[in-house]
């Protein structure tokens, strides 16, 4: 599952100040008056000469204006900054130390480089984050010029950059602020040009959304009291319970509870990555949430743009929902975006994706980037965005869709659990747009391959071998385990239930194929009759998953679960984690 810390920061505080807002009750009162002043008093006369400081002192004079804290962004994620991104404002700001401007923003030395002005720094961060916006803009948006601003909180430069369908148009001078000084004169003036803009399309999801989501909770937990004792609510908690076994995660105690938040992030998950007319995501184990509950959940997630926020945003949701204890029983540890994505832009160099992006043109097969127990994604989403921020792929003659063909063929995860997986595909989707599901390799396994050595995995003609805890054998089509992990879940399940095999899995075959599925899927059945209970038919599951991850895997980023052998409380996977010990 994911292992990452809750951002730092007032995320927190801010989504619930938004959700709040949205179920119509009072906001909370704007910044008070002697804030306000005293943010104008450091930000006239700041006490500290350096850039970051400043940069500080610009932060809270903008909250302090009624700028969203969730708005303002330091340290932007288009290259090493701006230091400020005002978010849907298209508004960015590069922050230096007292003196550094004083020779003018376009003398050389003054922006990042010796060889680089400011005006030229704040150019190319315009330039990247125009071209970045286009990949994650809601359509029928309509068009507003961009600002960007150089400034050592006291001298000001201002220019804007007017909506072009290319990124080489140049920006005019904002007369007003070019090299003017800030005054309590003019203070009000900055406040105007910075607000009066008004937003760019939906309102950017924050690091932790997880309070927008409270009340859409608590009406999960009074509908599934209601319902509980229904014969298919009872199947469907039943059918998330042998999934968690098969993952060797079941849970022993608040497995109401958990249920209840497991459905609900499965469905966030879903309806933050679906596309229009993708159809009900209320299927699996989630199909007992009504109507009314879905909707709650997609007024809130429709309220947001979900892919301009960057890092893992399902992280926070399943760390303030679900019980630390929990966590901690599976292993759950977290690494932090910034440590993820360190480690991505050190492990995937530029030489590694510049021979992939050949590889790509020439037809052949690319090597992946492999995260073996990828939680909610975290090392995923930062190992994509790597390849579609890189030297070679702004060089490459790829376009926006090559790019992102590149990325679904080289970006691969494996995650044991059933509500990590769903959160992977979320992320991979929100930075690689207008995937499908399937395009996104992403499948639930046991990368450990604990459940038998390497050497009986595989049967006769490539065939996927299936062990009974009792001896029996299935071998399952190979063509068929490497199939979509949903097909593989309805073949399961209808096999476990008595029911005949669902004609859509053999909608698109003929022959010896057919054939040859049903066979397997009557096979199936009778084993699931002779053994009935347990969750070994869901851990089928996980030994086809790793098979999925087609050609060869070039580079490995990722933190492994931290779990302990006696806190493993899924008898089946001690079991087989105890034999695999003594394998090796």
């Amino acid at each position: 599952m994911a292992r990452h810390p809750k951002a730092p920061g007032t995320a927190g505080a801010e989504g619930k100040n938004l959700s709040a807002h949205k179920r119509g009750r009072p906001k909370r009162a704007g910044p008070s008056r002697s804030r306000s002043a005293d943010a104008e008093g450091t930000l006239l006369r700041p006490p500290s000469k350096k850039g970051a400081d400043r940069r500080a002192y610009i932060s809270e004079w903008l909250a302090s204006i009624g700028v969203p804290a969730a708005a303002i962004r330091p340290e932007h994620q288009t290259g090493a900054g701006p230091d400020l991104y005002l978010a849907n404002r298209r508004i960015l700001v590069e922050v230096k130390r007292a003196g550094r401007l004083a020779g003018g923003p376009y003398a050389k030395g003054t922006g990042s480089s010796k060889s680089e002005s400011a005006f030229e720094e704040v150019a190319r961060y315009v330039v990247a984050e125009r071209s970045r916006e286009r990949l994650y803009l809601e359509e029928g948006v309509r068009e507003k010029s961009w600002i960007g601003i150089a400034t050592d909180g006291r001298v000001w430069h201002a220019w804007e950059w007017q909506p072009r369908p290319s990124d080489r148009g140049a920006p005019s001078r904002i007369g007003a602020w070019q090299g003017a000084e800030l005054t309590r004169a003019n203070i009000g003036r900055l406040a105007s040009l910075l607000l009066d803009r008004g937003t760019v399309g939906k309102e950017w999801a924050s690091a932790d959304m997880s309070h927008a989501f409270e009340d859409a909770r608590n009406a999960l937990d009074r509908s599934f009291q209601k319902r509980r004792a229904l014969p298919e609510v009872r199947a469907q908690q039943a059918q998330w319970l042998e999934q968690l076994r098969g993952a060797g995660s079941a849970p022993d105690a608040d497995r109401d509870a958990l249920f209840v938040l497991h459905s609900m992030l499965v469905l966030i998950a879903r309806m933050i990555a679906a596309r229009p007319g993708s159809g009900d995501p209320r299927h699996g184990f989630a199909r007992w949430v009504g109507d009314g509950e879905a909707r709650m959940l997609g007024d809130v997630i429709g309220g947001y743009n979900w892919s301009q926020q960057a890092g893992d945003v399902m992280r926070s949701l399943y760390r303030h929902f679900v019980p630390a204890q929990h966590r901690r029983i599976y292993g759950e540890y977290y690494t932090p975006d910034w440590l993820a994505e360190l480690i991505c832009s050190k492990v995937i160099d530029d030489r590694f994706i510049g021979e992939q992006i050949r590889r790509l043109d020439a037809g052949e097969e690319v090597d992946g980037v492999l995260d073996p127990c990828c939680g909610s994604g975290t090392f995923l989403y930062h190992a994509a965005k790597r390849i579609m921020g890189s030297r070679p792929a702004r060089d490459s003659c790829l376009d926006k869709d090559g790019t992102a063909r590149l990325v679904r063929r080289m970006v691969r995860g494996v995650e044991i659990h059933p509500v990590a997986v769903e959160m992977a595909r979320a992320n991979m989707r929100r930075i690689v747009p207008g995937s499908a599901e399937s395009d996104i390799a992403v499948y639930q396994g046991d990368s450990l391959m604990a459940q038998r050595p390497e050497a009986t995995l595989f049967g006769q003609n490539g065939g996927l071998l299936l062990t009974t805890p009792k001896g029996a054998h299935l071998v399952l089509p190979g063509w068929f385990a490497l199939s979509d992990s949903r097909n593989m879940a309805r073949f399961v399940r209808s096999a476990c239930d008595d029911a005949d095999m669902p004609p859509s899995l053999g909608a698109d075959i003929g022959g010896y194929d057919r054939d040859e599925l049903l066979r397997a899927h009557g096979r199936l059945r009778e084993m699931a009759r002779a053994e009935p209970g347990g969750a070994w038919p869901w851990r089928m599951l996980s030994q086809a998953g790793p098979m999925r991850l087609r050609g060869t895997i070039g580079r490995i980023v990722s933190n492994p679960p931290w779990v302990s052998y006696d806190k493993i409380q899924e008898e089946g996977r001690k079991a087989e984690i105890r034999e695999m010990a003594v394998r090796q």
